[in-house]
């Protein structure tokens, strides 16, 4: 992940951690200069602590930014959103295009899933990777999917779907492409994950 991402994750850390805490101090009433003390020990820990790898193969495809990796034999499937990318909804013009090349890129083969927080849909988010090579960042530079950036901050692939788009590749060859979001906004969600 990129340090904005972990600066994100950090901030999302501190917000909940002081929450709690807040709970807790209501909770109390005494103790208080013990607890401002400890707070640092317990809720400032980098957020990279965190960050975990799991590995395994892809078992299912649902569009061009959600997939399913089989960790173990034994457990369920873990569901990722990959992190960074928009790819069209799966009933939005582009949606099949995007997840196919998603799934003839992934489908059955083993990839790696840096990841650090869930959405509220309850999927991983993260980066997935296969053979070293970053699949988020090959879905925007493939012109597959959109980059997702947060509050207007700067997104992570920003100048590889900028070449995507000046060179017309994948959904941006078409003339009438809509961004997932403006989609989203205007008829909802599609009932695929």
């Amino acid at each position: 992940m990129n340090l904005e991402t972990l600066e994100m994750i950090k901030n999302y850390n501190i917000y909940l951690c002081f929450g709690a805490f807040a709970q807790w101090m209501r909770a109390q009433k005494a103790i208080k200069n013990i607890a401002f003390i400890l707070l640092p020990l317990v809720c400032l820990q980098p957020a990279a602590a965190t960050r975990h790898a799991q590995s395994g193969l892809v078992t299912r495809v649902v569009d061009g930014d959600t997939l399913w990796v089989k960790t173990s034999a034994i457990a369920q499937p873990l569901k990722v959103r990959i992190h960074g990318i928009d790819a069209p909804e799966i009933c939005q013009s582009g949606g099949v295009v995007a997840r196919d090349a998603l799934k003839l890129k992934v489908w059955g083969r083993r990839v790696t899933v840096n990841s650090a927080v869930y959405d509220h849909y309850g999927r991983t988010v993260g980066t997935v990777h296969m053979q070293g090579q970053n699949i988020g960042r090959w879905m925007v530079i493939e012109g597959h999917a959109w980059v997702y950036s947060y509050r207007s901050r700067k997104a992570l692939y920003d100048a590889d779907f900028s070449q995507a788009q000046r060179e017309r590749r994948g959904l941006f060859n078409a003339t009438l492409i809509e961004e997932p979001r403006v989609f989203r906004k205007r008829y909802g969600f599609c009932q695929a994950r």
